[in-house]
């Protein structure tokens, strides 16, 4: 509530001194607001705005991310997807492709409709762009350990089968 017209302040002056990359950051900043408020309208609306004054990289980053919060994966996957192979992220840092790149593993792990070794492929592709953020190192483990406690559950419940079986 109280950033919310900070933001808009923010906003104002940047289109009234012409600084369109900054005003498309406010409102993406605005649209993040409204997004975690889940005011989803409000959230689209200012990605629109924010559309209007620059072609960002960082706008498809938030619109994916609405997309996830409505619960729509797949458009948020198929965004993200678009996004990470464009080349305006080229001129974006590394940060922001590791984000991309982070995102995508999360999301294709949660929809579960991608295969485990592109998830993997996903994590290593954000600690690739971004050595030293530990998130995307968490992640990736987490993953792995997630993947051997499947492993183990599927041969500890095999070997039972096999012992009920066999005398």
């Amino acid at each position: 509530r109280i950033r919310e017209p900070i933001l808009s302040l923010r906003q104002v002056l940047f289109t009234h001194f012409s600084l369109s990359s900054s005003c498309s950051l406010a409102w993406i900043a605005f649209s993040r607001e409204a997004r975690i408020s889940r005011q989803f309208e409000t959230a689209d609306g200012a990605l629109i705005q924010a559309q209007k004054h620059s072609k960002l990289p960082r706008i498809g980053l938030e619109r994916a991310r609405l997309m996830h919060a409505r619960g729509d994966i797949s458009e948020a996957l198929r965004l993200l997807d678009r996004e990470s192979q464009s080349g305006d992220v080229s001129s974006e840092s590394e940060s922001l492709r590791a984000t991309i790149a982070l995102l995508l593993g999360k999301w294709f792990e949660e929809s579960g409709t991608k295969e485990s070794r592109e998830v993997i492929d996903a994590y290593r592709t954000a600690i690739f762009h971004a050595a030293q953020w530990e998130k995307a190192y968490f992640f990736l483990g987490q993953y792995y350990d997630k993947l051997l406690n499947n492993v183990n559950q599927s041969s500890s419940s095999s070997s039972s089968v096999s012992s009920k079986i066999l005398p």
